[in-house]
């Protein structure tokens, strides 16, 4: 009997005839048979025997050719069922990042919305996960950092809002994370001056501030800085984004032999030259734009 029938079976509820039939399939079958029969048994309320197929239908998935989003959706399943009986579980949560990862790897970006509900249900039991404990491992940030930032490429800012925020709420669950929580203020606050949203903006750039302030670490402080002065500009308020800009300088100035204060001198002069010219300063602005163009020829 051909697949196709033995689903037909299922469909009319005749699951003595489609198990008898899943018995007598070929060898290259037995992917396809170990689903079915978990199907059965499901709806013949065995739960626990369907996992134990759905568990063996996943080994023997890895062992053949079988595509990697079938592999990744039956682990979910898997996964799913296993979170009914045992929740908060570790293991289980790293594995749904792994999920994750599958399907959002390079180049599959397109997958995002045909995985929407998979994804959601992955995410919930991550974030319950963190809730739970008082030191999240950093790869649960990194997760909802990625899809974030997928979301961004596509232009989609409030959805990239929204993980990148989740990300956050998971690094400032660890007190030992201020760096990073820092750095993903920064990541917000960028995305709200893409959104146009210049006083959000403005306020998850100060709070990115006053947290590296505790750190002292010049290199973020001065990034900050630059951050702060473009959105100033941006919103008129010359006098602020020139006294933030020179802030910025200075710190990268004082540290003029590493790559990163190089690489920011030139940063602020460019923003510099911005603000002139929207102040109607045309020289004050070329002269700022010709000093940063002279450690790139």
């Amino acid at each position: 009997m051909e697949l196709k029938e033995i689903q037909e079976l299922l469909m009319f509820k005749m699951f003595d005839q489609a198990l008898q039939a899943i018995e007598n399939l070929p060898p290259e079958n037995k992917f396809d048979g170990m689903i079915l029969e978990s199907k059965i048994l499901e709806q013949t309320g065995n739960v626990k025997q369907a996992l134990t197929f759905e568990k063996h239908a996943l080994r023997e998935s890895k062992k053949k050719e079988i595509p990697l989003q079938i592999q990744s959706s039956l682990s979910l399943k898997v996964y799913s069922d296993l979170f009914q009986e045992t929740p908060d579980t570790y293991t289980i949560a790293v594995d749904l990042i792994s999920f994750i990862r599958s399907i959002f790897g390079p180049g599959r970006v397109r997958n995002m919305h045909k995985w929407e509900e998979e994804v959601t249900f992955a995410l919930d039991y991550i974030e319950n996960y963190v809730e739970a404990h008082e030191k999240p491992n950093f790869e649960f940030f990194s997760v909802f950092h990625v899809l974030g930032e997928m979301y961004y490429r596509m232009g989609e800012l409030k959805h990239a809002l929204d993980f990148q925020k989740r990300g956050l709420k998971i690094l400032q669950n660890d007190s030992l994370l201020l760096t990073e929580s820092s750095l993903q203020l920064q990541v917000i606050g960028n995305i709200y001056t893409s959104t146009g949203d210049l006083n959000l903006a403005l306020e998850f750039f100060k709070s990115s501030l006053n947290l590296i302030k505790e750190l002292k670490n010049k290199s973020i402080l001065a990034d900050s800085l630059v951050l702060i002065s473009h959105i100033y500009a941006l919103k008129g308020e010359f006098e602020q984004a020139l006294e933030n800009i020179y802030q910025s300088l200075n710190i990268f100035s004082d540290a003029q032999y590493h790559l990163w204060a190089e690489n920011g001198i030139i940063r602020c002069l460019l923003i510099k030259g911005m603000i002139y010219k929207l102040m109607g300063r045309p020289s004050l602005a070329l002269e700022n734009l010709e000093e940063a163009l002279i450690p790139l020829r």
